[in-house]
């Protein structure tokens, strides 16, 4: 808390991150004219305020003491706040006023719609919320469970910890273990068991007496599927060695691909240089090229930074050239910085500069001065 009044600060434990974030429209110029930003937090606030390239920026963090606030962002969150709203903890909404005919029992927190049929040895609660017009078979069991509308649940079902969306058909003997989703429209034979945290999409069908769920391979198969491929090793030569030429010519043209890359970022540097274009109007293009060919930060840096480097005179004194490389870097540190990221594009940067030592030996005397020119400049922090 930092105000006129109060000035304090106090670290909290028990504070839960609800991923929820609430930005100005003046947020949102920056997104459009950065389209690399593609998460406020991990992208702008990492990237931009920690830059300091936006003045007057302020980030609020606003408690919340008696309401619910959750972001779902994978499966784990779905389940999470599904038992949250079949437990009462969603106040103030509830699940007979988001569901219009559920209906709770005097406890257990077990949530009834319209025309079920439910078996009389079957077991349901705690935690459950059943659809209209689902039925649900003899000795079946379903705890901490959501279960959509016109569902077909058959006899000695188990279900716990899992959701079930509408028009869902389980035979006999299904047992589907918890964090598992059963989409609309899946129906599954009898005997089959799905594993824990498995997600199956709309309308597949599943064979019966199968188990659905990550499979572990057996070591023997592989000792086995060895022994094979050496008693075939003399049939397969001509094969491997097609393979072989395959993957020689996958590597000629990602080859190509990346020189064409680099050379097209360089052909737009200097003539960018040439007609004194704008900062920001290069950053458009070279972040177009790198969209258009899917590249990485680190591959616009290894194009262009030879550019930029070649810009110094390498017959220059030593003076000199410190001098003339301070100018370069000043005036295209802006440009620079919004293609660096983590240390990934910094090493990047930083291995360039050492590359072109190599071949300047006026940079190769004079890099420690360099290196300070790019601290300086919050090119490179400490790794």
């Amino acid at each position: 808390n930092n105000n006129n009044n109060n000035n304090e600060s106090y670290i909290s434990e028990i504070v839960v991150d609800s991923s929820i974030t609430v930005c100005s429209s003046r947020l949102l110029e920056h997104f459009s004219g950065n389209f690399d930003y593609q998460s406020i937090r991990d992208d702008f606030v990492k990237n931009v305020l920690h830059s300091e390239i936006i003045e007057d920026t302020r980030v609020d963090t606003f408690i919340v003491n008696n309401e619910y606030a959750v972001c779902v962002t994978n499966v784990s969150q779905y389940h999470r706040v599904c038992r949250d709203l079949l437990n009462r903890w969603v106040s103030p909404f509830f699940v007979e006023n988001l569901v219009g005919s559920a209906k709770t029992g005097l406890r257990g927190n077990v949530y009834k719609g319209s025309n079920i049929i439910l078996g009389r040895s079957c077991v349901i609660g705690p935690t459950v919320l059943i659809g209209d017009d689902t039925h649900v078979g003899e000795g079946s069991t379903i705890r901490t469970s959501v279960v959509g509308r016109r569902c077909v649940i058959g006899s000695n079902v188990t279900l716990v910890g899992v959701i079930l969306w509408d028009d869902v058909v389980l035979g006999d003997n299904v047992t589907v273990m918890e964090g598992s989703v059963l989409c609309s429209g899946v129906k599954v034979a009898t005997d089959v068991t799905i594993e824990a945290n498995c997600i199956i999409s709309p309308d597949v069908h599943v064979d019966k007496s199968t188990v659905v769920g990550q499979r572990i391979p057996d070591l023997s198969e592989y000792a086995q599927q060895d022994d094979h491929d050496d008693s075939e090793e003399g049939e397969d030569e001509e094969g491997a060695s097609e393979n072989e030429d395959d993957g020689d010519h996958d590597d000629q043209c990602q080859q190509r691909q990346d020189n064409t890359f680099s050379n097209e970022v360089r052909s737009t540097m200097r003539r960018a240089i040439k007609n004194h274009h704008a900062l920001d109007n290069v950053r458009i293009e070279v972040n177009s090229l790198k969209f258009a060919e899917n590249k990485s930060f680190s591959d616009c840096i290894d194009a262009f930074m030879p550019v930029l480097l070649d810009l110094v005179d390498p017959s220059l004194s030593s003076r000199q050239y410190v001098d003339s490389m301070t100018k370069v870097i000043d005036s295209w540190a802006p440009f620079i910085k919004k293609f660096l990221f983590s240390e990934m594009e910094q090493t990047t940067l930083l291995t360039n500069v050492e590359t072109h030592g190599l071949r300047c030996p006026t940079l190769h005397s004079t890099f420690h001065c360099v290196l300070q020119i790019l601290y300086k400049t919050n090119l490179l922090t400490k790794m």
